[in-house]
């Protein structure tokens, strides 16, 4: 009978110790995690508004700056677009050309008069100076990358000749040798240019180099008979610079300066039936171009 009743009361103990676990209210000086999910969400919302805010408001700067940059683009498109593609274009040109012939050696054989040299030096220059305004036309193409410009002009002018008699007159021994020359107008050319386009002046500035062909004659007369005209056929060597703009849809306008020169031989003949003669000569030509012109891009 004790042992029974002992037993109960050991029980009874147990689940009593059990409640006192269990139970926080008994244990006020135990500390206790409430696991409210309440709490957490009280706690987790104030944090999503403001990563919402912070979402829509970087939204909104990305597609303000996005659209800065498109209108941007645009605008780099529109200036700089023109600039691209094949061109037609006529320009005005003031040309200043000097041409010198020096070092002239005469041949001249006339067996009727017993005049008979071979390689005879006449002292003596010609100097030809020419200043005119003449149209010229061109066409090209010309691209731009990352804001670099690269193109290529072919060129002609249409100028008239203009002839200047300015010359020597040598010992009849040498024949009675006179000369003269006569600097064309007409001239074409090939060049190249390469620049870049400068924003604050929405312009493109570049350089030219190239080559170009000019008719320079020269005319030997030995004893009153005429000979032919001797054309300089080697080309001369261009360089300059220029700057062009857009003023509209597909158009632009240009100002370029050139200078061209060269050194060359020439040789003219002149011939009868009593006589036969030529002369050499040395060659100099330099000449200075400025432009103004509109281009058309198409």
């Amino acid at each position: 009978m004790k042992w029974y009743i002992k037993m109960m009361f050991d029980e009874k103990r147990k689940s009593s110790k059990k409640q006192v676990k269990l139970s926080p209210s008994e244990t006020p000086n135990e500390k206790v995690r409430i696991r409210d999910p309440r709490i957490f969400i009280n706690h987790i919302l104030p944090l999503r508004y403001l990563a919402a805010i912070i979402t829509l408001f970087g939204t909104f700067s990305a597609y303000a700056n996005d659209d800065a940059n498109k209108t941007s683009d645009t605008t780099k498109v529109e200036e700089v677009d023109i600039l691209k593609g094949f061109t037609i274009g006529a320009d005005l040109v003031y040309s200043h050309s000097e041409a010198k012939h020096n070092e002239f050696v005469s041949e001249y054989s006339c067996p009727n008069e017993g005049v008979r040299t071979r390689g005879k030096s006449i002292p003596g220059e010609i100097q030809h100076e020419r200043c005119n305004i003449d149209p010229s036309l061109n066409i090209g193409y010309s691209h731009l990358y990352n804001n670099w410009y690269i193109g290529a002009t072919g060129e002609i002018s249409l100028g008239s000749g203009n002839k200047k008699n300015s010359g020597f007159h040598s010992d009849k021994e040498a024949g009675n040798a006179t000369a003269n020359t006569k600097i064309s107008g007409f001239s074409g050319g090939i060049k190249i240019k390469g620049g870049y386009y400068l924003r604050d002046l929405k312009s493109v500035a570049y350089g030219i180099a190239g080559i170009k062909w000019k008719n320079i004659h020269l005319r030997f007369d030995v004893n009153d008979v005429s000979g032919s005209k001797a054309c300089l056929r080697r080309p001369s060597f261009a360089l300059g610079v220029g700057l062009e703009k857009p003023i509209g849809k597909n158009l632009s306008v240009s100002a370029e300066w050139e200078h061209t020169w060269r050194n060359s031989r020439d040789r003219s003949s002149v011939g009868n039936a009593n006589a036969t003669g030529s002369l050499h000569t040395k060659q100099r030509l330099s000449e200075h171009d400025f432009k103004i012109g509109m281009k058309y891009y198409i």
